[in-house]
């Protein structure tokens, strides 16, 4: 079986506590790892739109563009349900001895996937707004990437389940 030390490696340096899925005894770990990682950044951005809606609001935006805001608050709601919501989290996939190659690579994979399009919401969502700011450009941008993180997130927990089964 193959240890994966490129992707392990590349994860952990964004979470230290991430030590792969090949052991079963760091499964646990470096799963809650990831998802804690995921709920609290969600959380972060989540409060950085909720003020960007205030803001809004304050500054007499259109309809369209507080509703735009609003659509990508709720989105950050969906990811941290679906991370809370995980179906596999505690079944049989933290009980199986040995994970085959093929179901590694893939989770390693959607990890990396997931870290990479949260650090590119993260970019887009931290820059202190403006007056110039295009807020209604911004909140596009960040639905955009939430969706494909969404999507991710929901792929990730059916790679998972489908490998573990019902």
């Amino acid at each position: 079986m193959s240890e994966f030390p490129a992707a392990i490696e590349r994860l952990g340096r964004i979470l230290p506590e991430y030590r792969g899925y090949a052991a079963a005894a760091e499964r646990r770990a470096s799963d809650r790892a990831l998802r804690e990682y995921l709920l609290d950044k969600t959380e972060q951005h989540a409060q950085s739109v909720n003020s960007w809606i205030h803001d809004a609001e304050l500054s007499a935006a259109d309809a369209g563009v507080r509703a735009l805001a609003q659509r990508v608050f709720d989105r950050l709601g969906d990811i941290g349900d679906a991370t809370r919501a995980a179906p596999y989290a505690f079944g049989d996939f933290m009980a199986v001895p040995v994970l085959r190659d093929d179901i590694l690579a893939a989770i390693y994979e959607l990890d990396g996937q997931l870290l990479d399009c949260l650090r590119e919401v993260q970019n887009l969502v931290d820059p202190t707004l403006t007056p110039d700011t295009d807020l209604a450009a911004l909140a596009r941008n960040v639905e955009i990437r939430l969706d494909e993180l969404f999507a991710i997130v929901r792929h990730r927990a059916e790679t998972i389940s489908e490998y573990v089964g019902p």
